[in-house]
């Protein structure tokens, strides 16, 4: 979800009928602060909704959102609509009042959708404090969905490109490459090339990061072998051949707990969310912010948290998000050390 595709914006709608935010609402939230990604509101069924339901739910949207630390601004007209998309970026949250019914702000809803910006990620911003000249970083690109035996073209991959170009011709590696018993195939990758890229089913020369399509990739050799229905199970990621990503077992980052019923201790193995990476990891260690060692977290509680992946190898890179969830466990992170 969130985590894996990272949108530019997220469009919650919240049924003022109900006169109250219920069901996954507040995790969706939860989540889309915690990574930072700006949040519009939209508030459906106004015209079912009576005077003191549609108030109620208004105030609980309100309330919630500050809780989070956002504020929010209720549109009115095509002005606060133009208003709201320079406001966005600022960490304010737009509500819509809207009917599908009486059409009731749904232009001004397009209207903003249609004037809304492309959000800066975090490591562009870095990158282009850090040097004047544009970076021309490695290509890397995240996998969806394979489809191992596409009739008259073989291996194709469904993905968006993170980083880089792709073109028809480039020399690609895939990976993590694991065996049975979750150990590296040599390096962890396997060497292909891309023959072609469609998107929408049309072909095209070169993708742009940021965009999403499909790569029929050619083997030969004894990498055609290699290619097997487990090991591309697992593999989660293609990367140009100057990309200094390898996989690893082991994983830091800064970890906030913000459901628990109990406590987090060592040896705890919750599921973690890494891009379109779904595993079960074990935590070896937890430090606070000044290194001392942390014996349990609680709700609320942030530290230092080593990770070792449970079964393969994953190949992560620095500053990627992190959610983990087990039941009623529920926490987001920031990768730190890989």
């Amino acid at each position: 979800g969130m985590v894996g595709l990272n949108p530019d914006y997220l469009l919650c709608t919240v049924d003022a009928n109900r006169g109250e935010m219920r069901g996954m609402v507040h995790e969706h939230l939860v989540v889309a602060h915690a990574l930072a990604i700006p949040t519009i509101i939209c508030l459906t069924k106004c015209d079912m909704a009576s005077e003191d339901q549609l108030n109620s739910a208004l105030l609980d949207v309100k309330q919630f959102m500050k809780k989070l630390g956002s504020r929010t601004l209720v549109v009115k007209d095509a002005n606060d609509a133009v208003l709201a998309a320079e406001r966005i970026l600022q960490g304010y949250s737009p509500i819509f009042m809207c009917s599908a019914v009486t059409g009731a702000m749904v232009p001004e809803l397009k209207l903003l959708l249609n004037v809304l910006s492309r959000r800066p990620l975090l490591k562009e911003s870095e990158e282009s404090k850090a040097t004047a000249q544009p970076a021309q970083p490695a290509l890397q690109i995240q996998i969806d969905e394979f489809f191992p035996q596409v009739p008259g073209v073989g291996l194709v991959i469904a993905g968006r490109i993170l980083h880089g170009t792709a073109r028809p011709g480039d020399a690609v590696r895939i990976g993590p490459m694991v065996d049975a018993a979750g150990e590296l195939i040599k390096d962890g990758f396997v060497n292909l090339r891309i023959s072609s890229i469609r998107v929408q089913d049309h072909p095209v020369e070169q993708l742009r990061a940021g965009s999403s399509g499909t790569f029929a990739l050619r083997a030969s050799g004894k990498a055609k072998d290699a290619l097997t229905l487990r090991a591309l199970s697992r593999s989660r990621l293609l990367v140009g051949t100057k990309s200094i990503l390898t996989p690893t077992r082991w994983m830091k980052a800064s970890v906030t707990v913000l459901q628990h019923p109990s406590s987090i201790r060592k040896n705890y193995e919750p599921v973690l969310h890494v891009g379109m990476i779904r595993q079960t990891a074990r935590i070896i260690s937890m430090t606070d912010t000044d290194g001392k060692p942390v014996d349990l977290l609680r709700a609320g509680d942030s530290a230092e948290v080593l990770f070792r992946w449970g079964h393969w190898p994953e190949i992560v890179e620095p500053g990627c998000a992190l959610v983990f969830r087990e039941n009623s466990v529920k926490g987001i992170g920031t990768v730190t050390w890989v």
